[in-house]
């Protein structure tokens, strides 16, 4: 069976900056790459790496507080 070539994945900060997000509106809260087995096509079993960007919109309207 063929191996497939491993691609480079990108790292949270990439994933981040390319959202296109304004930070100051859209503050990630937290970064993460957890990885997790998974089974693909034919039952071959492989190890997944996700990218977790935890993402809070801020209202921008004043609380008057």
């Amino acid at each position: 069976m063929e191996s497939r070539p491993r691609r480079a994945l990108p790292h949270t900060e990439e994933v981040a900056a390319g959202l296109g997000l304004d930070s100051a509106q859209w503050p990630v809260l937290g970064a993460d790459m957890p990885r997790r087995r998974a089974a693909g096509p034919g039952g071959r079993i492989a190890t997944v790496t996700d990218n977790v960007l935890p993402i809070q919109r801020r209202d921008g309207r004043s609380t008057g507080r």
